[in-house]
């Protein structure tokens, strides 16, 4: 009979333990940026370090990195907001904001610019949209016009493009 037990108990420890991996597992962080990464080695891209570029930005979202998330705005931007507002505010709508992924559905080159058109899927609330977000080269690399998530209020342009 206490064998028994002792079976059962490490049963239901092993499926407890089973269940959590699955739960951390579904939570991994794999955004579809295959559109993008097609650019990799393809002539005629100015400064190809923008698929680098969009990867570390929306990690960093993701991570609530808002410091360098900064850092990949365009000047324009940089100019328009500055950074203790730029920081103040996506900490205050951050604190309930998750990224959960994102997929990049095209990707449009236009010399020093590059058009992405992107669905975000956010919390609260699993909200999901689609945005265009516009990349501009500038002499620091390539940066952000615009982030593209709905939720957070300095993520959309609030600049006039380039």
């Amino acid at each position: 009979m206490r064998t028994i037990v002792i079976y059962i108990f490490v049963s239901v420890l092993v499926s407890c333990i089973s269940c959590s991996r699955r739960t951390q597992l579904s939570e991994e962080w794999k955004p579809d940026t295959k559109k993008i990464d097609a650019l990799i080695g393809r002539d005629g891209i100015p400064g190809s370090n923008i698929v680098f570029a969009v990867h570390k930005f929306y990690d960093s979202m993701r991570a609530k990195q808002w410091d360098r998330t900064y850092e990949f705005r365009t000047a324009a931007f940089r100019r328009s907001v500055p950074r203790d507002l730029y920081l103040r505010s996506m900490q205050r709508d951050g604190q309930k904001w998750k990224l959960l992924d994102y997929k990049i559905l095209a990707v449009d080159v236009y010399g020093e610019k590059v058009r992405l058109v992107v669905e975000f899927t956010e919390m609260p609330g699993n909200h999901k949209g689609v945005s265009v977000v516009w990349w501009k080269n500038e002499i620091n690399g390539w940066r952000c016009e615009e982030a593209g998530p709905f939720l957070l209020n300095l993520a959309k342009r609030v600049t006039s493009p380039e």
